[in-house]
Parts: structure tokens; sequence; C-alpha cells
């Protein structure tokens, strides 16, 4: 190989590596977009997260633990940030399904019980509380503000009260998993996730 050669595979390489350290991703992230279907209508569990160029609402997600796989850290950062409120999904029911990808975070779409955000809040859990104000919004409603394609688009919350943003890696997310038709339409009929 050549010294330009070498020079642009080494240029091409950086620019990867900076595409995806801008998008705040890391290396072995992984989480779950939950969802839950109450009168047979999507919607999409939605929290806050204070984090440091974040500071805005999103799914959950986190870096991984030393020989975890990646559903094993999706369903573990799943469990953590929603308060320990969940008993699903579980590692063996992600292990199964199709994860999203998005600048190296693998998200998985899964069906959870409708819980309100209090009762989320009030959850006892060991985990460190990394997420607050947990809303839902409706998979209808998000998509639409995900279609704005602006950075930080807003949704209206099931309730109708307000209007949350979202940060820009979890609105990226959301669009990849919808693109990948990990959240359709028909996410509700027939019980459950379609195409998993």
């Amino acid at each position: 190989m050549c010294r330009s050669d070498l020079k642009r595979s080494l240029a091409a390489i950086l620019a990867v590596a900076s595409a995806v350290a801008a998008c705040g991703a890391r290396a072995g992230t992984a989480g779950v977009i939950p969802y839950a279907c109450p009168g047979g209508i999507p919607h999409v569990l939605l929290a806050f997260d204070p984090a440091a160029g974040r500071v805005g609402y999103g799914a959950f997600d986190g870096g991984s633990r030393p020989g975890e796989s990646v559903a094993e850290t999706a369903a573990r950062e799943m469990l953590e940030e929603t308060r320990c409120a969940f008993g699903t999904p579980t590692a063996a029911e992600l292990a199964g399904k199709t994860p999203s990808d998005f600048g190296g975070v693998s998200s998985y779409v899964a069906e959870v019980p409708f819980l309100s955000g209090r009762d989320i809040a009030e959850h006892p859990c060991e985990a460190a509380l990394e997420r607050v104000d947990w809303l839902w919004v409706r998979l209808s409603d998000l998509k639409t503000a995900l279609r704005s394609g602006g950075p930080h688009p807003e949704v209206t919350v099931a309730s109708g009260t307000r209007r949350i943003a979202l940060w820009r890696g979890a609105a990226g997310s959301l669009r990849q998993a919808v693109s990948d038709g990990l959240l359709p339409d028909g996410l509700c009929r027939a019980g459950g996730q379609e195409g998993s």
C-alpha cells in the first residue's frame, strides 16, 4: 500500500470514528424502545435524560458491561432506567429479535405493561436514578414529530397536557427503528410487535 492510499484509509477511519462520536454512541450501547397498547392504541414510553449532551426525552439505553451480550445490555438498561418497574423484556426475550442500529446503538422494541409515570417513579429499585419524568406518547404522534426532520423534535404527551423535546441521539434511534419497520402502525394488532 502506498503512502497516499494509507492516508486516505486513515482519513476514512477517522471520519467514521468522528461520526460515531458525534452521535454520542459508545461501542456496545444497547437499549429498549418500550411500547404498550392501552385500548389497542400503541403508546411509546419515554423519559427525561438529564445527562450532559442529552438533556431531553428518549427511550432507554446505555453501555455494556464486560461479557454482556447486546440483548443482556438492553434488558439491564431497560430495567435500571425504568426504576425496575417492568419485569420484561428479559435478555432471553430480546435474544430472538433483531434490533435496529443507529450510530452504534442497538435498539430493541418490546411490549410492556402500561404503567403510569408515577408508578414507575415510585417503584423501589436499587439502580442509580438516571432518568426522570416517565411519559407515554402515542406512536402516531411520535412518528409525526420524527418526520419534522429537526434534531430535537417535539411530541405531545398522551395526556395532551404538554409537548416534550427529544434529544438528538434518541430522535435518531427512534427514526431508525421506524425506518427498519420495528414501530409499524399496526404495532398493537394481534397482541404484539409485527415482524418479531
